[in-house]
């Protein structure tokens, strides 16, 4: 059909020659499709038989390379029930085993924009529950998590904060100026900070501003996790409420290891054992109910849950069981001053 093909035209790579074809991509849909002829020209040496010279020669391979659709709209034909997520922005804080495998989950589910806070560096010591491996240590987690996934998932727009919370060492104007670009057009916070300064701190900004909060928390030994969710005018309790509730032993505290931290050789501080595959269950539970939120009162949306508050035992007596999720509605408790 065009003879011109019949020449290779062999420069600093293979000949490629795309074609551009209509064909029914889904029931009773015609779409343009492409198949690609590639030829390549490797340069060899032949052994001629009689005289045992060698001669140069070239290696013709000619194979089909089929095209792959890789378009936003492309992509979320298969998670259509994620739609919603479309210009959704969630500021994450606290990207340790818990923060960074949320991070990744929210990108693969599509929401448009992470703002991902933490101030720690990657250590060797995080690399068995964390989500990138050696080549991420001495770096900072949020720049390591942020290239990660503007590289494997570029629809989503990742941003890095550096930033400790409370640090006396950086002016109060500073830190205003950072949370307020952290803060800024969030559909969410998520806390996997596990810390409880951080999480007053936060869950207040946040229920002050009526930004949906979800914290995230793993107990020793990775034997069971809390994620909860408190959102002004929407849950009837606050995640001070949820405190007040846990010392008056109104929810049943999740398994954990009663054994002994442990010192690792060079490390700063005491650390809890666990493996990253049974913490990796909270962080699935987190993003779960994060993506219900996000989806909240759209048609077709992701479903929301019924209960604010999941409390979960992967261990029991000393022995790994199924994941045993037992869900709560958060309630207001008469303790607490959120509720002018």
């Amino acid at each position: 059909i065009w003879p011109h093909l019949r020449t290779p035209g062999f420069k600093a790579g293979p000949d490629v020659v795309g074609v551009v074809f209509q064909d029914q991509a889904r029931y009773r849909e015609m779409h343009d499709l492409w198949i690609f002829v590639v030829r390549r020209r490797d340069r060899m040496v032949v052994k001629q038989p009689r005289n045992d010279r060698r001669m140069s020669g070239d290696r013709l391979t000619t194979y089909l390379a089929r095209a792959d659709r890789g378009s936003a709209n492309d992509l979320l034909v298969r998670i259509p029930r994620l739609s919603p997520l479309a210009g959704k922005k969630v500021a994450l804080i606290g990207l340790g085993a818990l923060g960074s495998h949320c991070a990744w989950q929210l990108a693969r589910a599509r929401v448009s924009r992470l703002a991902l806070m933490d101030h720690d560096v990657v250590q060797t010591g995080n690399l068995p529950r964390w989500l990138v491996g050696w080549a991420a240590i001495g770096h900072y987690k949020a720049h390591v998590l942020t290239l990660y996934l503007r590289h494997h998932y570029p629809y989503v727009d990742s941003e890095a904060f550096v930033h400790r919370l409370g640090a006396p060492s950086i002016p109060q104007e500073d830190a205003e100026r950072v949370m307020a670009g952290f803060f800024d057009d969030a559909d969410l916070v998520m806390d996997c900070s596990a810390t409880y300064t951080v999480s007053h701190y936060l869950s207040t900004l946040a229920w002050k501003r009526g930004i949906p909060y979800i914290w995230v928390t793993g107990t020793p030994g990775s034997w069971g996790g809390i994620v909860g969710r408190a959102i002004a005018g929407r849950t009837d309790g606050c995640w001070k409420c949820f405190r007040h509730h846990c010392h008056d032993r109104r929810y049943r505290e999740p398994a954990f290891d009663s054994g002994p931290n442990v010192q690792p050789i060079g490390c700063f501080s005491p650390t809890f054992t666990g493996s990253g595959f049974d913490m990796d269950q909270v962080s699935i539970m987190a993003t779960r109910l994060a993506v219900s939120e996000l989806c909240r009162g759209a048609d077709q949306g992701y479903p929301d849950f019924d209960a604010d508050i999941a409390i979960a035992d992967f261990w029991r007596d000393g022995k790994p069981i199924a994941p045993d999720w037992r869900s709560h509605p958060l309630t207001r408790h008469s303790a607490c001053d959120m509720h002018g």
